[in-house]
């Protein structure tokens, strides 16, 4: 049985959508009920992350074993899986390992390969273990804390819905913080391998973002033959949030189409 959390919209088809790196199920709501109407989607809480249980460990060894303990539980033969970021490279480990299962899927500003050497979430994990829980007493005092280190308000925001109060006078964070800043090295690999990946695939890169590199394609077409490559103008890291429009309507047509 899968202890994963999960929130489920519709019917259909199943879609099963995995969040990136300290994100978790309540990002993805807005897309996955529009998504609904022509799918039955599955938004997950990875392990360590959001509303799921913590573990002693992570790698995408795990986290793709956990999808397939939660494809068994709930008795589903074969699905469309989109993940971004860190959730995009669980679903291409899933896809890699359990081809059969897998009809399209979507890669959401992420590459197949080792991102360590940017090591681009280093200061806002180390912020995040920083925020001093047992004395801050709002949300406001945990922004104001994370302003100095994390300027933007917009990841700040998307930070801070990992806060859970506990009671009146403490907080918790919701992922297993202290065990992601200790694994960051794995969460940025990308353990190569020969195997491949048949299915419908298509990787979709922020014009902005820098995630996925012209010189990535060799190797996307290597693990995955029918890739295809869309990019969406005037968009980031985060391009179903800053395009949602045009980010919708390119996942359903290539869904559809698929």
């Amino acid at each position: 049985m899968s202890n994963l959390f999960f929130r489920e919209f519709g019917s259909g088809k199943p879609l099963i959508i995995l969040h990136g790196l300290l994100g978790c199920s309540d990002n993805w709501i807005f897309h996955g009920k529009k998504l609904s109407d022509f799918f039955h989607v599955y938004i997950l809480d990875l392990m360590n992350h959001g509303n799921s249980p913590h573990s002693s460990d992570i790698n995408y060894d795990l986290l793709s074993d956990d999808i397939h303990e939660f494809i068994n539980s709930n008795k589903l033969s074969s699905v469309n899986m989109m993940g971004h970021s860190m959730g995009g490279k669980v679903a291409m480990s899933f896809a890699l390992k359990y081809n059969h299962l897998v009809e399209n899927l979507i890669i959401l500003d992420i590459a197949p390969k080792d991102y360590s050497a940017q090591s681009r979430f280093d200061e806002l994990i180390k912020s995040v273990i920083s925020l001093p829980l047992n004395i801050i007493k709002s949300r406001i005092d945990a922004d104001t804390y994370l302003s100095n280190s994390i300027p933007e308000p917009g990841v700040r925001h998307f930070i801070l819905k990992n806060l859970k109060r506990v009671n009146s006078k403490n907080f918790m964070w919701k992922p297993n913080i202290n065990l992601i800043g200790k694994k960051m090295p794995e969460i940025y690999s990308w353990k190569d391998n020969s195997f491949t990946c048949n299915a419908n695939t298509l990787f979709i890169k922020g014009e902005k973002s820098d995630y996925i590199l012209d010189s990535d394609f060799v190797k996307i077409k290597k693990h995955f033959p029918k890739a295809s490559i869309k990019k969406i103008k005037n968009s980031g890291h985060w391009l179903h949030v800053d395009s949602p429009d045009e980010f919708f309507l390119l996942i359903t047509n290539f869904l559809r189409v698929s």
